[in-house]
């Protein structure tokens, strides 16, 4: 199994993100995706993955740095957890946190990776991991 192998999914997923290329992520988040906020005060706590949809056009950002991370895969499971800086991420045009550790869960369906949770916490300056 490749080393990095769900290093490579995350930049995909950025990109993806990034240029809003639709058939991607419909793709690659699967049906039961979540996404939880650890921390933000103004975000429900739990998005379904139709939320994550509906919200994708009031998120940007300009890059996103994978600045440590650690990735583990048993079998069709795998779990990627990262420090993540994100240059210029709004929502709405307001600026967000730039700061976050990520733990994202992969599962492998038909020989193809989706993710189906993400959990993300915004920090100051170094992963928690």
């Amino acid at each position: 199994m490749p080393t990095n192998e769900l290093l490579e999914l995350e930049h995909q997923w950025n990109a993806a993100f990034k240029t809003r290329d639709i058939d991607y992520l419909q793709n690659f988040l699967a049906p039961e995706f979540r996404l939880s906020f650890a921390d933000d005060p103004r975000a429900p706590k739990v998005f379904s993955r139709e939320s994550w949809f509906e919200n994708l056009e009031h998120m940007r950002f300009g890059a996103c740095e994978i600045v440590e991370h650690k990735e583990s895969i048993h079998a069709n499971v795998g779990v990627f957890q990262m420090f993540a800086r994100f240059t210029d991420w709004t929502f709405d045009g307001e600026l967000l946190p730039s700061d976050f550790d990520v733990t994202d869960v992969f599962v492998k369906r038909a020989g193809r990776w989706q993710v189906v949770n993400r959990v993300s916490e915004g920090v100051k300056g170094s992963p928690s991991f």
